[in-house]
């Protein structure tokens, strides 16, 4: 069913959408309804493919989506005729794809909105080797067999990455020419062992890796500036590695990661407004500070086999607003009476950090 029609496009497919040309969305659920775009390069609107769309073939010459492009609930294997597509000016969306296979786009550079590749159940494999500028986010997300996603090698701008709930993704690779994101999510990829690369990266807003539950190595190349890092509930965790050449840092926390043995550092960073340690089972050192100068706020708290004694020489020298380093290797908790951390805004009952029967104030 097509349902709407585009004004001032069909009879100029090789140029842009003129000045008065109307923008609307097209609607195809047919495979035949896209014979009209047979040979064209350019579609003026918001082009919108579902239900018995299953061969894109008459889209083979299109190169460039002077709006959103949207493929939902298709039955699409493969995307292989788009491989001449350029450019798509708004949001490109692949959801809800049950027979889909490839997600690869080879000539695509430019993405004016987000990229969303969400809930697609076959074998993925994305593969966005020219994919150079992003306006939002790239989201991919919920894919249940993806197996992989590709270096994106000439990345250079782009909002925010978010990777999550792929539960057969065992690897992902940032970006190496991309020098700064507003925000880094990779959470909940029940296979992902590692997670590496951003060798360009230089400006990073919020990085946060949480619950990857055999996630082994983060080994990051990042350099410059992150303004937060946390790093947390990834209970298979050994390694953390590649920040050397961090030198601006507000906060750090790290969290839950029971096979860590040595919190890492950060040689070059001088002041923090907070770091947090907590709750690891086979930690026994932080290392890495040797620069630190001052910390607003230190938390070291619940690290069963870690000596206080491994506090103190980490950051001997340092100037601390506030410290809290309790219920570590030989430090009992919870405290029975008087929790000496009331009013310190973390709750420290079980629910909380665990280092009080009551913290009234705080909980």
């Amino acid at each position: 069913m097509l349902v709407l029609s585009v004004a001032g496009c069909a009879a100029e497919p090789e140029w842009p959408c003129g000045d008065g040309a109307s923008v609307d969305m097209i609607w195809i659920e047919d495979a035949s309804e896209l014979e009209r775009f047979r040979g064209k390069r350019r579609v003026c609107g918001d082009l919108y493919l579902r239900g018995e769309v299953a061969s894109l073939d008459a889209l083979a010459a299109l190169e460039v989506v002077e709006g959103a492009l949207l493929i939902d609930a298709t039955s699409l294997s493969s995307l292989a005729p788009l491989g001449h597509l350029r450019r798509v000016e708004g949001h490109l969306g692949i959801t809800n794809n049950d027979a889909l296979e490839s997600v690869s786009l080879p000539a695509l550079t430019s993405v004016g909105g987000e990229v969303s590749i969400v809930q697609n159940l076959g074998p993925l494999h994305v593969d966005l080797p020219a994919l150079e500028f992003v306006g939002g986010v790239l989201l991919v997300a919920s894919n249940p067999s993806l197996a992989e996603i590709r270096p994106m090698p000439h990345m250079i701008s782009i909002s925010s990455i978010q990777i999550s709930a792929n539960p057969a993704l065992e690897r992902y690779e940032i970006p190496s020419g991309l020098t700064s994101v507003g925000e880094v999510q990779i959470v909940e990829n029940q296979a992902l062992l590692i997670i590496e690369g951003g060798a360009s990266l230089a400006d990073v807003e919020t990085m946060v890796v949480f619950e990857n539950p055999a996630l082994e190595v983060v080994d990051i190349a990042a350099t410059g500036r992150i303004s937060f890092l946390g790093i947390a509930s990834n209970p298979a965790l050994t390694t953390i590695a590649g920040f050397d050449e961090v030198v601006e840092m507000d906060g750090f926390v790290l969290v839950d990661n029971d096979s860590l043995s040595v919190a890492p550092g950060f040689a070059g960073v001088s002041t923090l407004v907070a770091l947090g340690v907590s709750g690891h089972d086979a930690l026994v050192a932080v290392d890495g500070w040797p620069n630190l100068e001052s910390v607003d706020h230190l938390s070291v708290v619940g690290n069963p086999s870690m000596p206080p004694s491994a506090v103190s020489a980490a950051f001997e020298g340092v100037e601390v607003a506030f410290l809290k380093v309790d219920g570590n290797a030989g430090q009992p908790v919870p405290h029975v009476e008087d929790c000496p951390w009331l009013g310190d805004g973390e709750c420290d009952e079980a629910l909380g950090t665990g280092l009080c029967t009551s913290d009234p104030g705080d909980c």
